[in-house]
């Protein structure tokens, strides 16, 4: 089973069309509405969020989390809360920094628009150091190699995660590609010895 939460959009409905394919190979999807915009701090939105994650756990054999553009960072903030519990975390395109870009691609103007993005930004990087090195082994972070408007790629890569590119440019194309064609469900599939 994967947890997957989506970007500031909340997309429901386009996370389930990406997902679709992904219970072919035996994992399932659910997605999870963060409620990006509703003025609910961040710390809040974590608690349910894990819970939301206990829940599942119960149900299933195996859960990992996905994130994709902000869900990135909700995501890694409770793979740091519940890492014995959950098998891997995936950051699809995701900000994991503030970063040193400014303008249109820097931390000030791309969290503008929702405080709870901007505190599980902050509480991710502040809390980073926490993970160790088999803890980034079962994280994969991937970024377009040609380049996303949104996400500088040093904001999105994780020292000692699995960091892998899709070959394509732009945001929402690049999680698409990483969605449908196999490069997240085939990191969720490996079995490393030892996990």
């Amino acid at each position: 089973m994967a947890l997957v939460v989506p970007g500031l959009r909340d997309q429901i409905v386009l996370h389930q069309l990406l997902t679709v394919g992904w219970k072919f190979g035996g994992i399932v999807p659910v997605i999870y509405r963060m409620g990006w915009h509703d003025g609910e701090k961040f710390e809040d939105k974590l608690g349910k969020l894990l819970a939301e994650i206990d829940l599942l756990r119960r149900r299933a054999d195996r859960l990992s989390l996905v994130g994709t553009s902000a869900g990135a960072g909700a995501v890694l903030n409770a793979f740091l809360e519940r890492r014995t519990v959950v098998y891997k975390a995936v950051n699809v395109c995701g900000r994991l920094r503030p970063g040193t870009s400014v303008g249109v691609r820097g931390f000030d103007e791309r969290t503008k628009s929702s405080r709870s993005f901007r505190e599980s930004v902050m509480r991710f990087s502040e809390k980073e150091r926490r993970l160790s090195a088999a803890d980034r082994k079962r994280i994969l972070c991937i970024y377009p190699s040609l380049g996303d408007e949104l996400v500088p790629r040093d904001t999105c890569v994780l020292e000692g995660a699995n960091n892998t590119s899709v070959p394509t440019g732009e945001h929402m194309f690049s999680i698409g590609i990483a969605m449908m064609f196999g490069y997240v469900t085939k990191f969720l599939d490996k079995n490393e010895r030892g996990l």
